[in-house]
């Protein structure tokens, strides 16, 4: 049972099959204390326009919130997100991908991913959609790419095919080459800057490693790009050093 240490906002990105019981189980069970409500980014599928949508979900989730853990992509709206909300919340980014500033060759890429590009990409995604539909041993080598292998349990397998299944998911992939553009979009330099109450945590897995190289960051050994799953007992002891490390805030700050 939660106690009195107030809401944690979860939200993750990287992939659609991330998401769900199984990929903040761990988690909660190492910090019993706090009251995890995930943002289920499938659920803005649907919407017009992707970013926008994930961030007004995000700050509609981020009222009254104790703090907010961000994974993978999910990182740069989270921490607008937070900026828009109260930039006095803690966040703990976990294996966050961040693009930081304009260049020539994201402005490349985002040109080359509009009209026939995007056209190539969404059919790819489509195709690898269909695949992943009818092979597990697919789905597991997915996500082994984020997850340490021996730890892709059943549950975390089942949920990534539930999810795959799921009609957001064929939405998604129908708006690849938007959710790549959008991804591409560099993270709001003024929002970027109000949210100083933050901490990083981030895995030993290729992923990281340009993470890594910028430095800034804790770097959890056995962690792969998802230490929620892996290190849930670091991710833990670091949520509650980062929320120690805030002034405590009344009812009426966590209401407003």
């Amino acid at each position: 049972m939660a106690s009195d240490s107030g809401r944690v906002v979860l939200v993750t990105g990287d992939a659609p099959y991330l998401g769900g019981p199984a990929t903040w189980a761990r988690l909660r069970e190492a910090a019993p204390e706090f009251e995890f409500i995930e943002v289920d980014l499938m659920e803005i599928a649907f919407e017009e326009r992707l970013r926008d949508a994930a961030r007004s979900r995000i700050e509609s989730a981020l009222r009254g919130a104790r703090a907010i853990i961000a994974h993978g992509t999910a990182a740069p709206i989270a921490i607008e997100a937070v900026s828009a909300t109260d930039p006095a919340i803690p966040i703990l980014l976990l294996s966050p991908r961040i693009v930081m500033r304009p260049s020539p060759l994201l402005a490349a890429i985002q040109t080359i991913f509009s009209g026939k590009g995007a056209d190539i990409l969404n059919a790819f995604a489509r195709s690898k959609h269909r695949r992943l539909l009818k092979n597990d041993a697919y789905v597991r080598k997915q996500l082994a790419l984020l997850v340490r292998n021996d730890l892709i349990t059943e549950e975390l397998l089942n949920d990534a095919k539930a999810r795959i299944a799921d009609p957001g998911m064929e939405a998604i992939v129908s708006r690849s080459a938007e959710s790549l553009r959008a991804l591409l979009t560099p993270i709001d330099e003024h929002a970027n800057t109000a949210v100083s109450k933050r901490m990083v945590l981030l895995g030993e897995g290729p992923m990281d490693r340009k993470a890594r190289f910028r430095g800034g960051a804790t770097v959890l050994e056995g962690a792969w790009a998802a230490p929620m799953i892996e290190a849930p007992q670091a991710v833990a002891d670091t949520l509650r050093a980062l929320i120690s490390r805030s002034p405590s805030r009344t009812a009426e700050d966590l209401t407003r």
